[in-house]
């Protein structure tokens, strides 16, 4: 995209001011990192058909494109875990992308691209509706889970670092470019600061994606997050993290821990492999236990926490206040799914499949219809008696 900008300050009709370097660099920066780099490889297909179709990229057309994203929605080749499932054709969240794509880099080089044109419009609804799937959403990681995770990992620097990543991402319910670019104490070329005091630890993210002009403050009490402030304090130990470093950094082959910052890209597949280590600990086959960690992602954390506490009875504003989102509808649509789990009838007594009542079992032994009656009653009431985890 910086390239595409530069580009369009050069292209500006004969007469008109071209843009300043300066102003090149904070045009850039009106978009997040994730987001440029997703707009320039969409870019760069559209531009790719184009040339192999004999078309023209810029100024673009409008139903051009509209055949462009219907090869795409059956041809296209799929990527993550709809190329692992053999689904054939794009998702349309990539189509619309690159649709955005196209029209901001058209508003780049000052012109304009009608992305709500019939053609284009109507075949993005129509994708959507025949093509209609279920939305892959990353599994949660809860609490309770989290800790046995975290309990069951090692001290050595690649697993100190990694239950430092995990206890971040869940108590301050960040997403994985804001972990990665978390510098401690004071901003150096990260996004966020990590920060503590006696009573709590801080992230300040200076640049995140629901920025509004203000700095996003997160904060999770000592006295409530012992585990995750110990794992935290002993990475930044260990890697005597200095102010303005980054916090999470590579872990090379034998354990030598390097400067440079963690990719953000990885995060997914770390917790993935922290999660199938922790059932096979258990005994789970290897090939189960790798097929429950694909289920989570770099958004399970953040996930997990705002699960966990709705599942908890945390407000929708307690909720928002940590993980910085502007739009409640968002966070309800976590909110509604625990509350869903939380009243289900199947957990009264009677109504789930948990176990045959001892009026209905004939083959029972004398004497032990009281014991099962036991057993079924602690069952079901287990998931409220359970006592809330803290990191």
């Amino acid at each position: 995209m910086g390239a595409i900008i530069e580009a369009a300050a050069l292209a500006l009709p004969s007469g008109q001011v071209a843009l300043s370097e300066a102003a090149r660099d904070f045009a850039k920066a009106s978009l997040a990192k994730n987001t440029r780099r997703a707009y320039a490889a969409q870019w760069k297909l559209w531009e790719e058909h184009c040339e192999a179709t004999a078309q023209i990229s810029i100024p673009a057309n409008a139903t051009a494109v509209a055949n462009w994203i219907s090869l795409r929605a059956t041809s296209g080749q799929s990527a993550g875990k709809r190329g692992r499932d053999g689904a054939a054709g794009q998702a349309i969240a990539t189509l619309r992308t690159a649709v955005a794509a196209i029209k901001a880099i058209h508003e780049a080089h000052g012109l304009r691209f009608d992305a709500g044109a019939a053609d284009l419009r109507m075949t993005l609804k129509g994708i959507q509706r025949e093509r209609a799937e279920k939305i892959a959403k990353a599994a949660p990681l809860r609490a309770d889970l989290l800790l046995e995770v975290i309990a069951g990992m090692g001290n050595s620097p690649l697993e100190t670092r990694d239950a430092a990543l995990l206890a971040l991402g869940y108590c301050f319910a960040r997403r994985r470019s804001e972990l990665a670019g978390l510098d401690l104490d004071r901003l150096g070329e990260g996004d966020g600061i990590l920060s503590s005091d006696a009573r709590c630890l801080a992230i300040t993210l200076v640049r995140h994606k629901t920025q509004s002009g203000e700095p996003l403050l997160t904060t999770a009490p000592r006295d409530c997050n012992e585990v995750a402030v110990r794992a935290i304090e002993t990475w930044v130990a260990l890697a005597r993290v200095q102010p303005g470093e980054p916090v999470l950094r590579r872990v090379l082959k034998g354990g030598k821990i390097i400067a440079s910052r963690l990719n953000a890209q990885s995060v997914t597949g770390i917790i993935q492999r922290r999660i199938s280590e922790h059932f096979e600990r258990r005994g789970v086959p290897t090939e189960i236990a790798q097929r429950e960690a694909i289920q989570f992602s770099g958004h399970s954390l953040r996930h997990g926490f705002v699960t966990t506490a709705a599942e908890a009875g945390a407000s929708v504003q307690a909720i928002m206040s940590v993980t910085g989102h502007r739009s409640a509808p968002v966070v309800m649509g976590y909110i509604n799914q625990a509350e869903k789990n939380r009243i289900s009838p199947h957990r009264i007594m009677g109504v789930g499949l948990a176990c045959l009542p001892a009026t209905m079992d004939h083959t029972a032994e004398p004497g032990r219809a009281e014991q099962r009656d036991s057993v079924c009653d602690r069952d079901a009431g287990s998931h409220a008696a359970r006592a809330r985890p803290r990191l």
